[in-house]
Protein backbone atom coordinates (compact mmCIF):
# COMPACT_ATOMS: atom_id res chain seq x y z
CA UNK A 1 0.00 0.00 0.00
CA UNK A 2 1.30 3.47 -0.84
CA UNK A 3 2.41 5.83 1.87
CA UNK A 4 0.07 8.71 2.69
CA UNK A 5 1.31 12.16 1.72
CA UNK A 6 1.57 14.70 4.56
CA UNK A 7 -0.43 17.24 2.56
CA UNK A 8 -3.37 14.87 2.11
CA UNK A 9 -6.26 14.72 4.56
CA UNK A 10 -9.14 12.24 4.32
CA UNK A 11 -12.30 13.93 5.56
CA UNK A 12 -14.81 11.18 4.72
CA UNK A 13 -13.40 7.75 3.95
CA UNK A 14 -13.77 6.92 0.23
CA UNK A 15 -15.91 10.03 -0.29
CA UNK A 16 -14.00 13.26 0.38
CA UNK A 17 -10.29 14.10 0.47
CA UNK A 18 -8.40 17.36 0.44
CA UNK A 19 -4.81 17.75 -0.66
CA UNK A 20 -2.29 20.38 -1.61
CA UNK A 21 -0.47 20.28 -4.92
CA UNK A 22 3.27 20.79 -5.11
CA UNK A 23 3.43 24.35 -6.40
CA UNK A 24 0.14 25.63 -5.06
CA UNK A 25 -0.86 27.50 -1.94
CA UNK A 26 -4.53 26.57 -2.13
CA UNK A 27 -6.11 23.27 -1.12
CA UNK A 28 -7.76 21.00 -3.68
CA UNK A 29 -10.54 18.54 -2.97
CA UNK A 30 -11.43 15.18 -4.46
CA UNK A 31 -14.93 13.84 -3.93
CA UNK A 32 -17.04 10.99 -5.20
CA UNK A 33 -20.32 11.77 -6.93
CA UNK A 34 -22.32 9.25 -8.95
CA UNK A 35 -19.59 6.68 -8.38
CA UNK A 36 -16.95 8.81 -10.10
CA UNK A 37 -14.17 10.84 -8.53
CA UNK A 38 -14.30 14.57 -9.25
CA UNK A 39 -11.67 17.21 -8.46
CA UNK A 40 -11.90 20.92 -7.82
CA UNK A 41 -10.19 23.71 -5.96
CA UNK A 42 -11.44 24.89 -2.58
CA UNK A 43 -9.84 28.31 -3.23
CA UNK A 44 -8.76 28.31 0.42
CA UNK A 45 -5.26 28.67 1.81
CA UNK A 46 -5.98 27.65 5.41
CA UNK A 47 -6.59 23.98 6.22
CA UNK A 48 -9.56 24.72 8.49
CA UNK A 49 -11.30 26.81 5.83
CA UNK A 50 -10.47 24.27 3.12
CA UNK A 51 -12.09 21.46 5.12
CA UNK A 52 -15.30 23.45 5.53
CA UNK A 53 -15.36 24.42 1.85
CA UNK A 54 -14.73 20.81 0.76
CA UNK A 55 -17.76 19.67 2.76
CA UNK A 56 -19.82 22.43 1.11
CA UNK A 57 -18.65 21.33 -2.35
CA UNK A 58 -19.67 17.72 -1.64
CA UNK A 59 -23.10 18.80 -0.38
CA UNK A 60 -23.64 21.05 -3.42
CA UNK A 61 -22.75 18.21 -5.80
CA UNK A 62 -25.16 15.82 -4.08
CA UNK A 63 -27.96 18.40 -4.10
CA UNK A 64 -27.42 19.03 -7.82
CA UNK A 65 -27.52 15.28 -8.41
CA UNK A 66 -30.86 14.97 -6.58
CA UNK A 67 -32.28 17.87 -8.62
CA UNK A 68 -31.15 16.15 -11.84
CA UNK A 69 -28.69 18.94 -12.60
CA UNK A 70 -25.23 17.94 -13.75
CA UNK A 71 -23.11 18.03 -10.57
CA UNK A 72 -19.99 18.69 -12.63
CA UNK A 73 -20.27 20.74 -15.81
CA UNK A 74 -16.75 20.30 -17.06
CA UNK A 75 -17.91 18.39 -20.13
CA UNK A 76 -20.13 19.64 -22.93
CA UNK A 77 -22.36 16.58 -22.80
CA UNK A 78 -23.29 17.29 -19.16
CA UNK A 79 -24.38 20.81 -20.02
CA UNK A 80 -26.18 19.63 -23.18
CA UNK A 81 -28.17 17.03 -21.23
CA UNK A 82 -29.24 19.65 -18.71
CA UNK A 83 -30.28 22.11 -21.44
CA UNK A 84 -32.21 19.46 -23.40
CA UNK A 85 -34.06 18.37 -20.27
CA UNK A 86 -34.94 21.97 -19.35
CA UNK A 87 -36.10 22.80 -22.89
CA UNK A 88 -38.31 19.69 -22.99
CA UNK A 89 -39.88 20.63 -19.66
CA UNK A 90 -40.50 24.19 -20.85
CA UNK A 91 -42.09 23.05 -24.12
CA UNK A 92 -44.32 20.59 -22.25
CA UNK A 93 -45.36 23.32 -19.80
CA UNK A 94 -46.07 25.74 -22.65
CA UNK A 95 -43.41 28.22 -21.55
CA UNK A 96 -41.50 28.17 -24.84
CA UNK A 97 -42.79 28.06 -28.36
CA UNK A 98 -42.52 24.87 -30.43
CA UNK A 99 -39.45 26.21 -32.25
CA UNK A 100 -37.48 25.18 -29.16
CA UNK A 101 -38.72 21.64 -29.74
CA UNK A 102 -36.94 21.74 -33.11
CA UNK A 103 -33.67 22.71 -31.38
CA UNK A 104 -34.08 19.91 -28.84
CA UNK A 105 -34.74 17.41 -31.63
CA UNK A 106 -31.67 18.66 -33.49
CA UNK A 107 -29.47 18.20 -30.44
CA UNK A 108 -30.85 14.73 -29.76
CA UNK A 109 -30.65 13.54 -33.39
CA UNK A 110 -27.03 14.61 -33.83
CA UNK A 111 -25.98 13.23 -30.45
CA UNK A 112 -23.81 16.23 -29.72
CA UNK A 113 -23.67 15.24 -26.10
Amino acid sequence: MSEKNTTTHILIDRQLTIYKRERSAVWQCRFKCDGRWQRCSTNERLLKDAKARAHDILVEANVKKKLNIAPVTRKFRDVARTVVKKLKENVDDGIHLPRFQIKVTHIVIHKTY
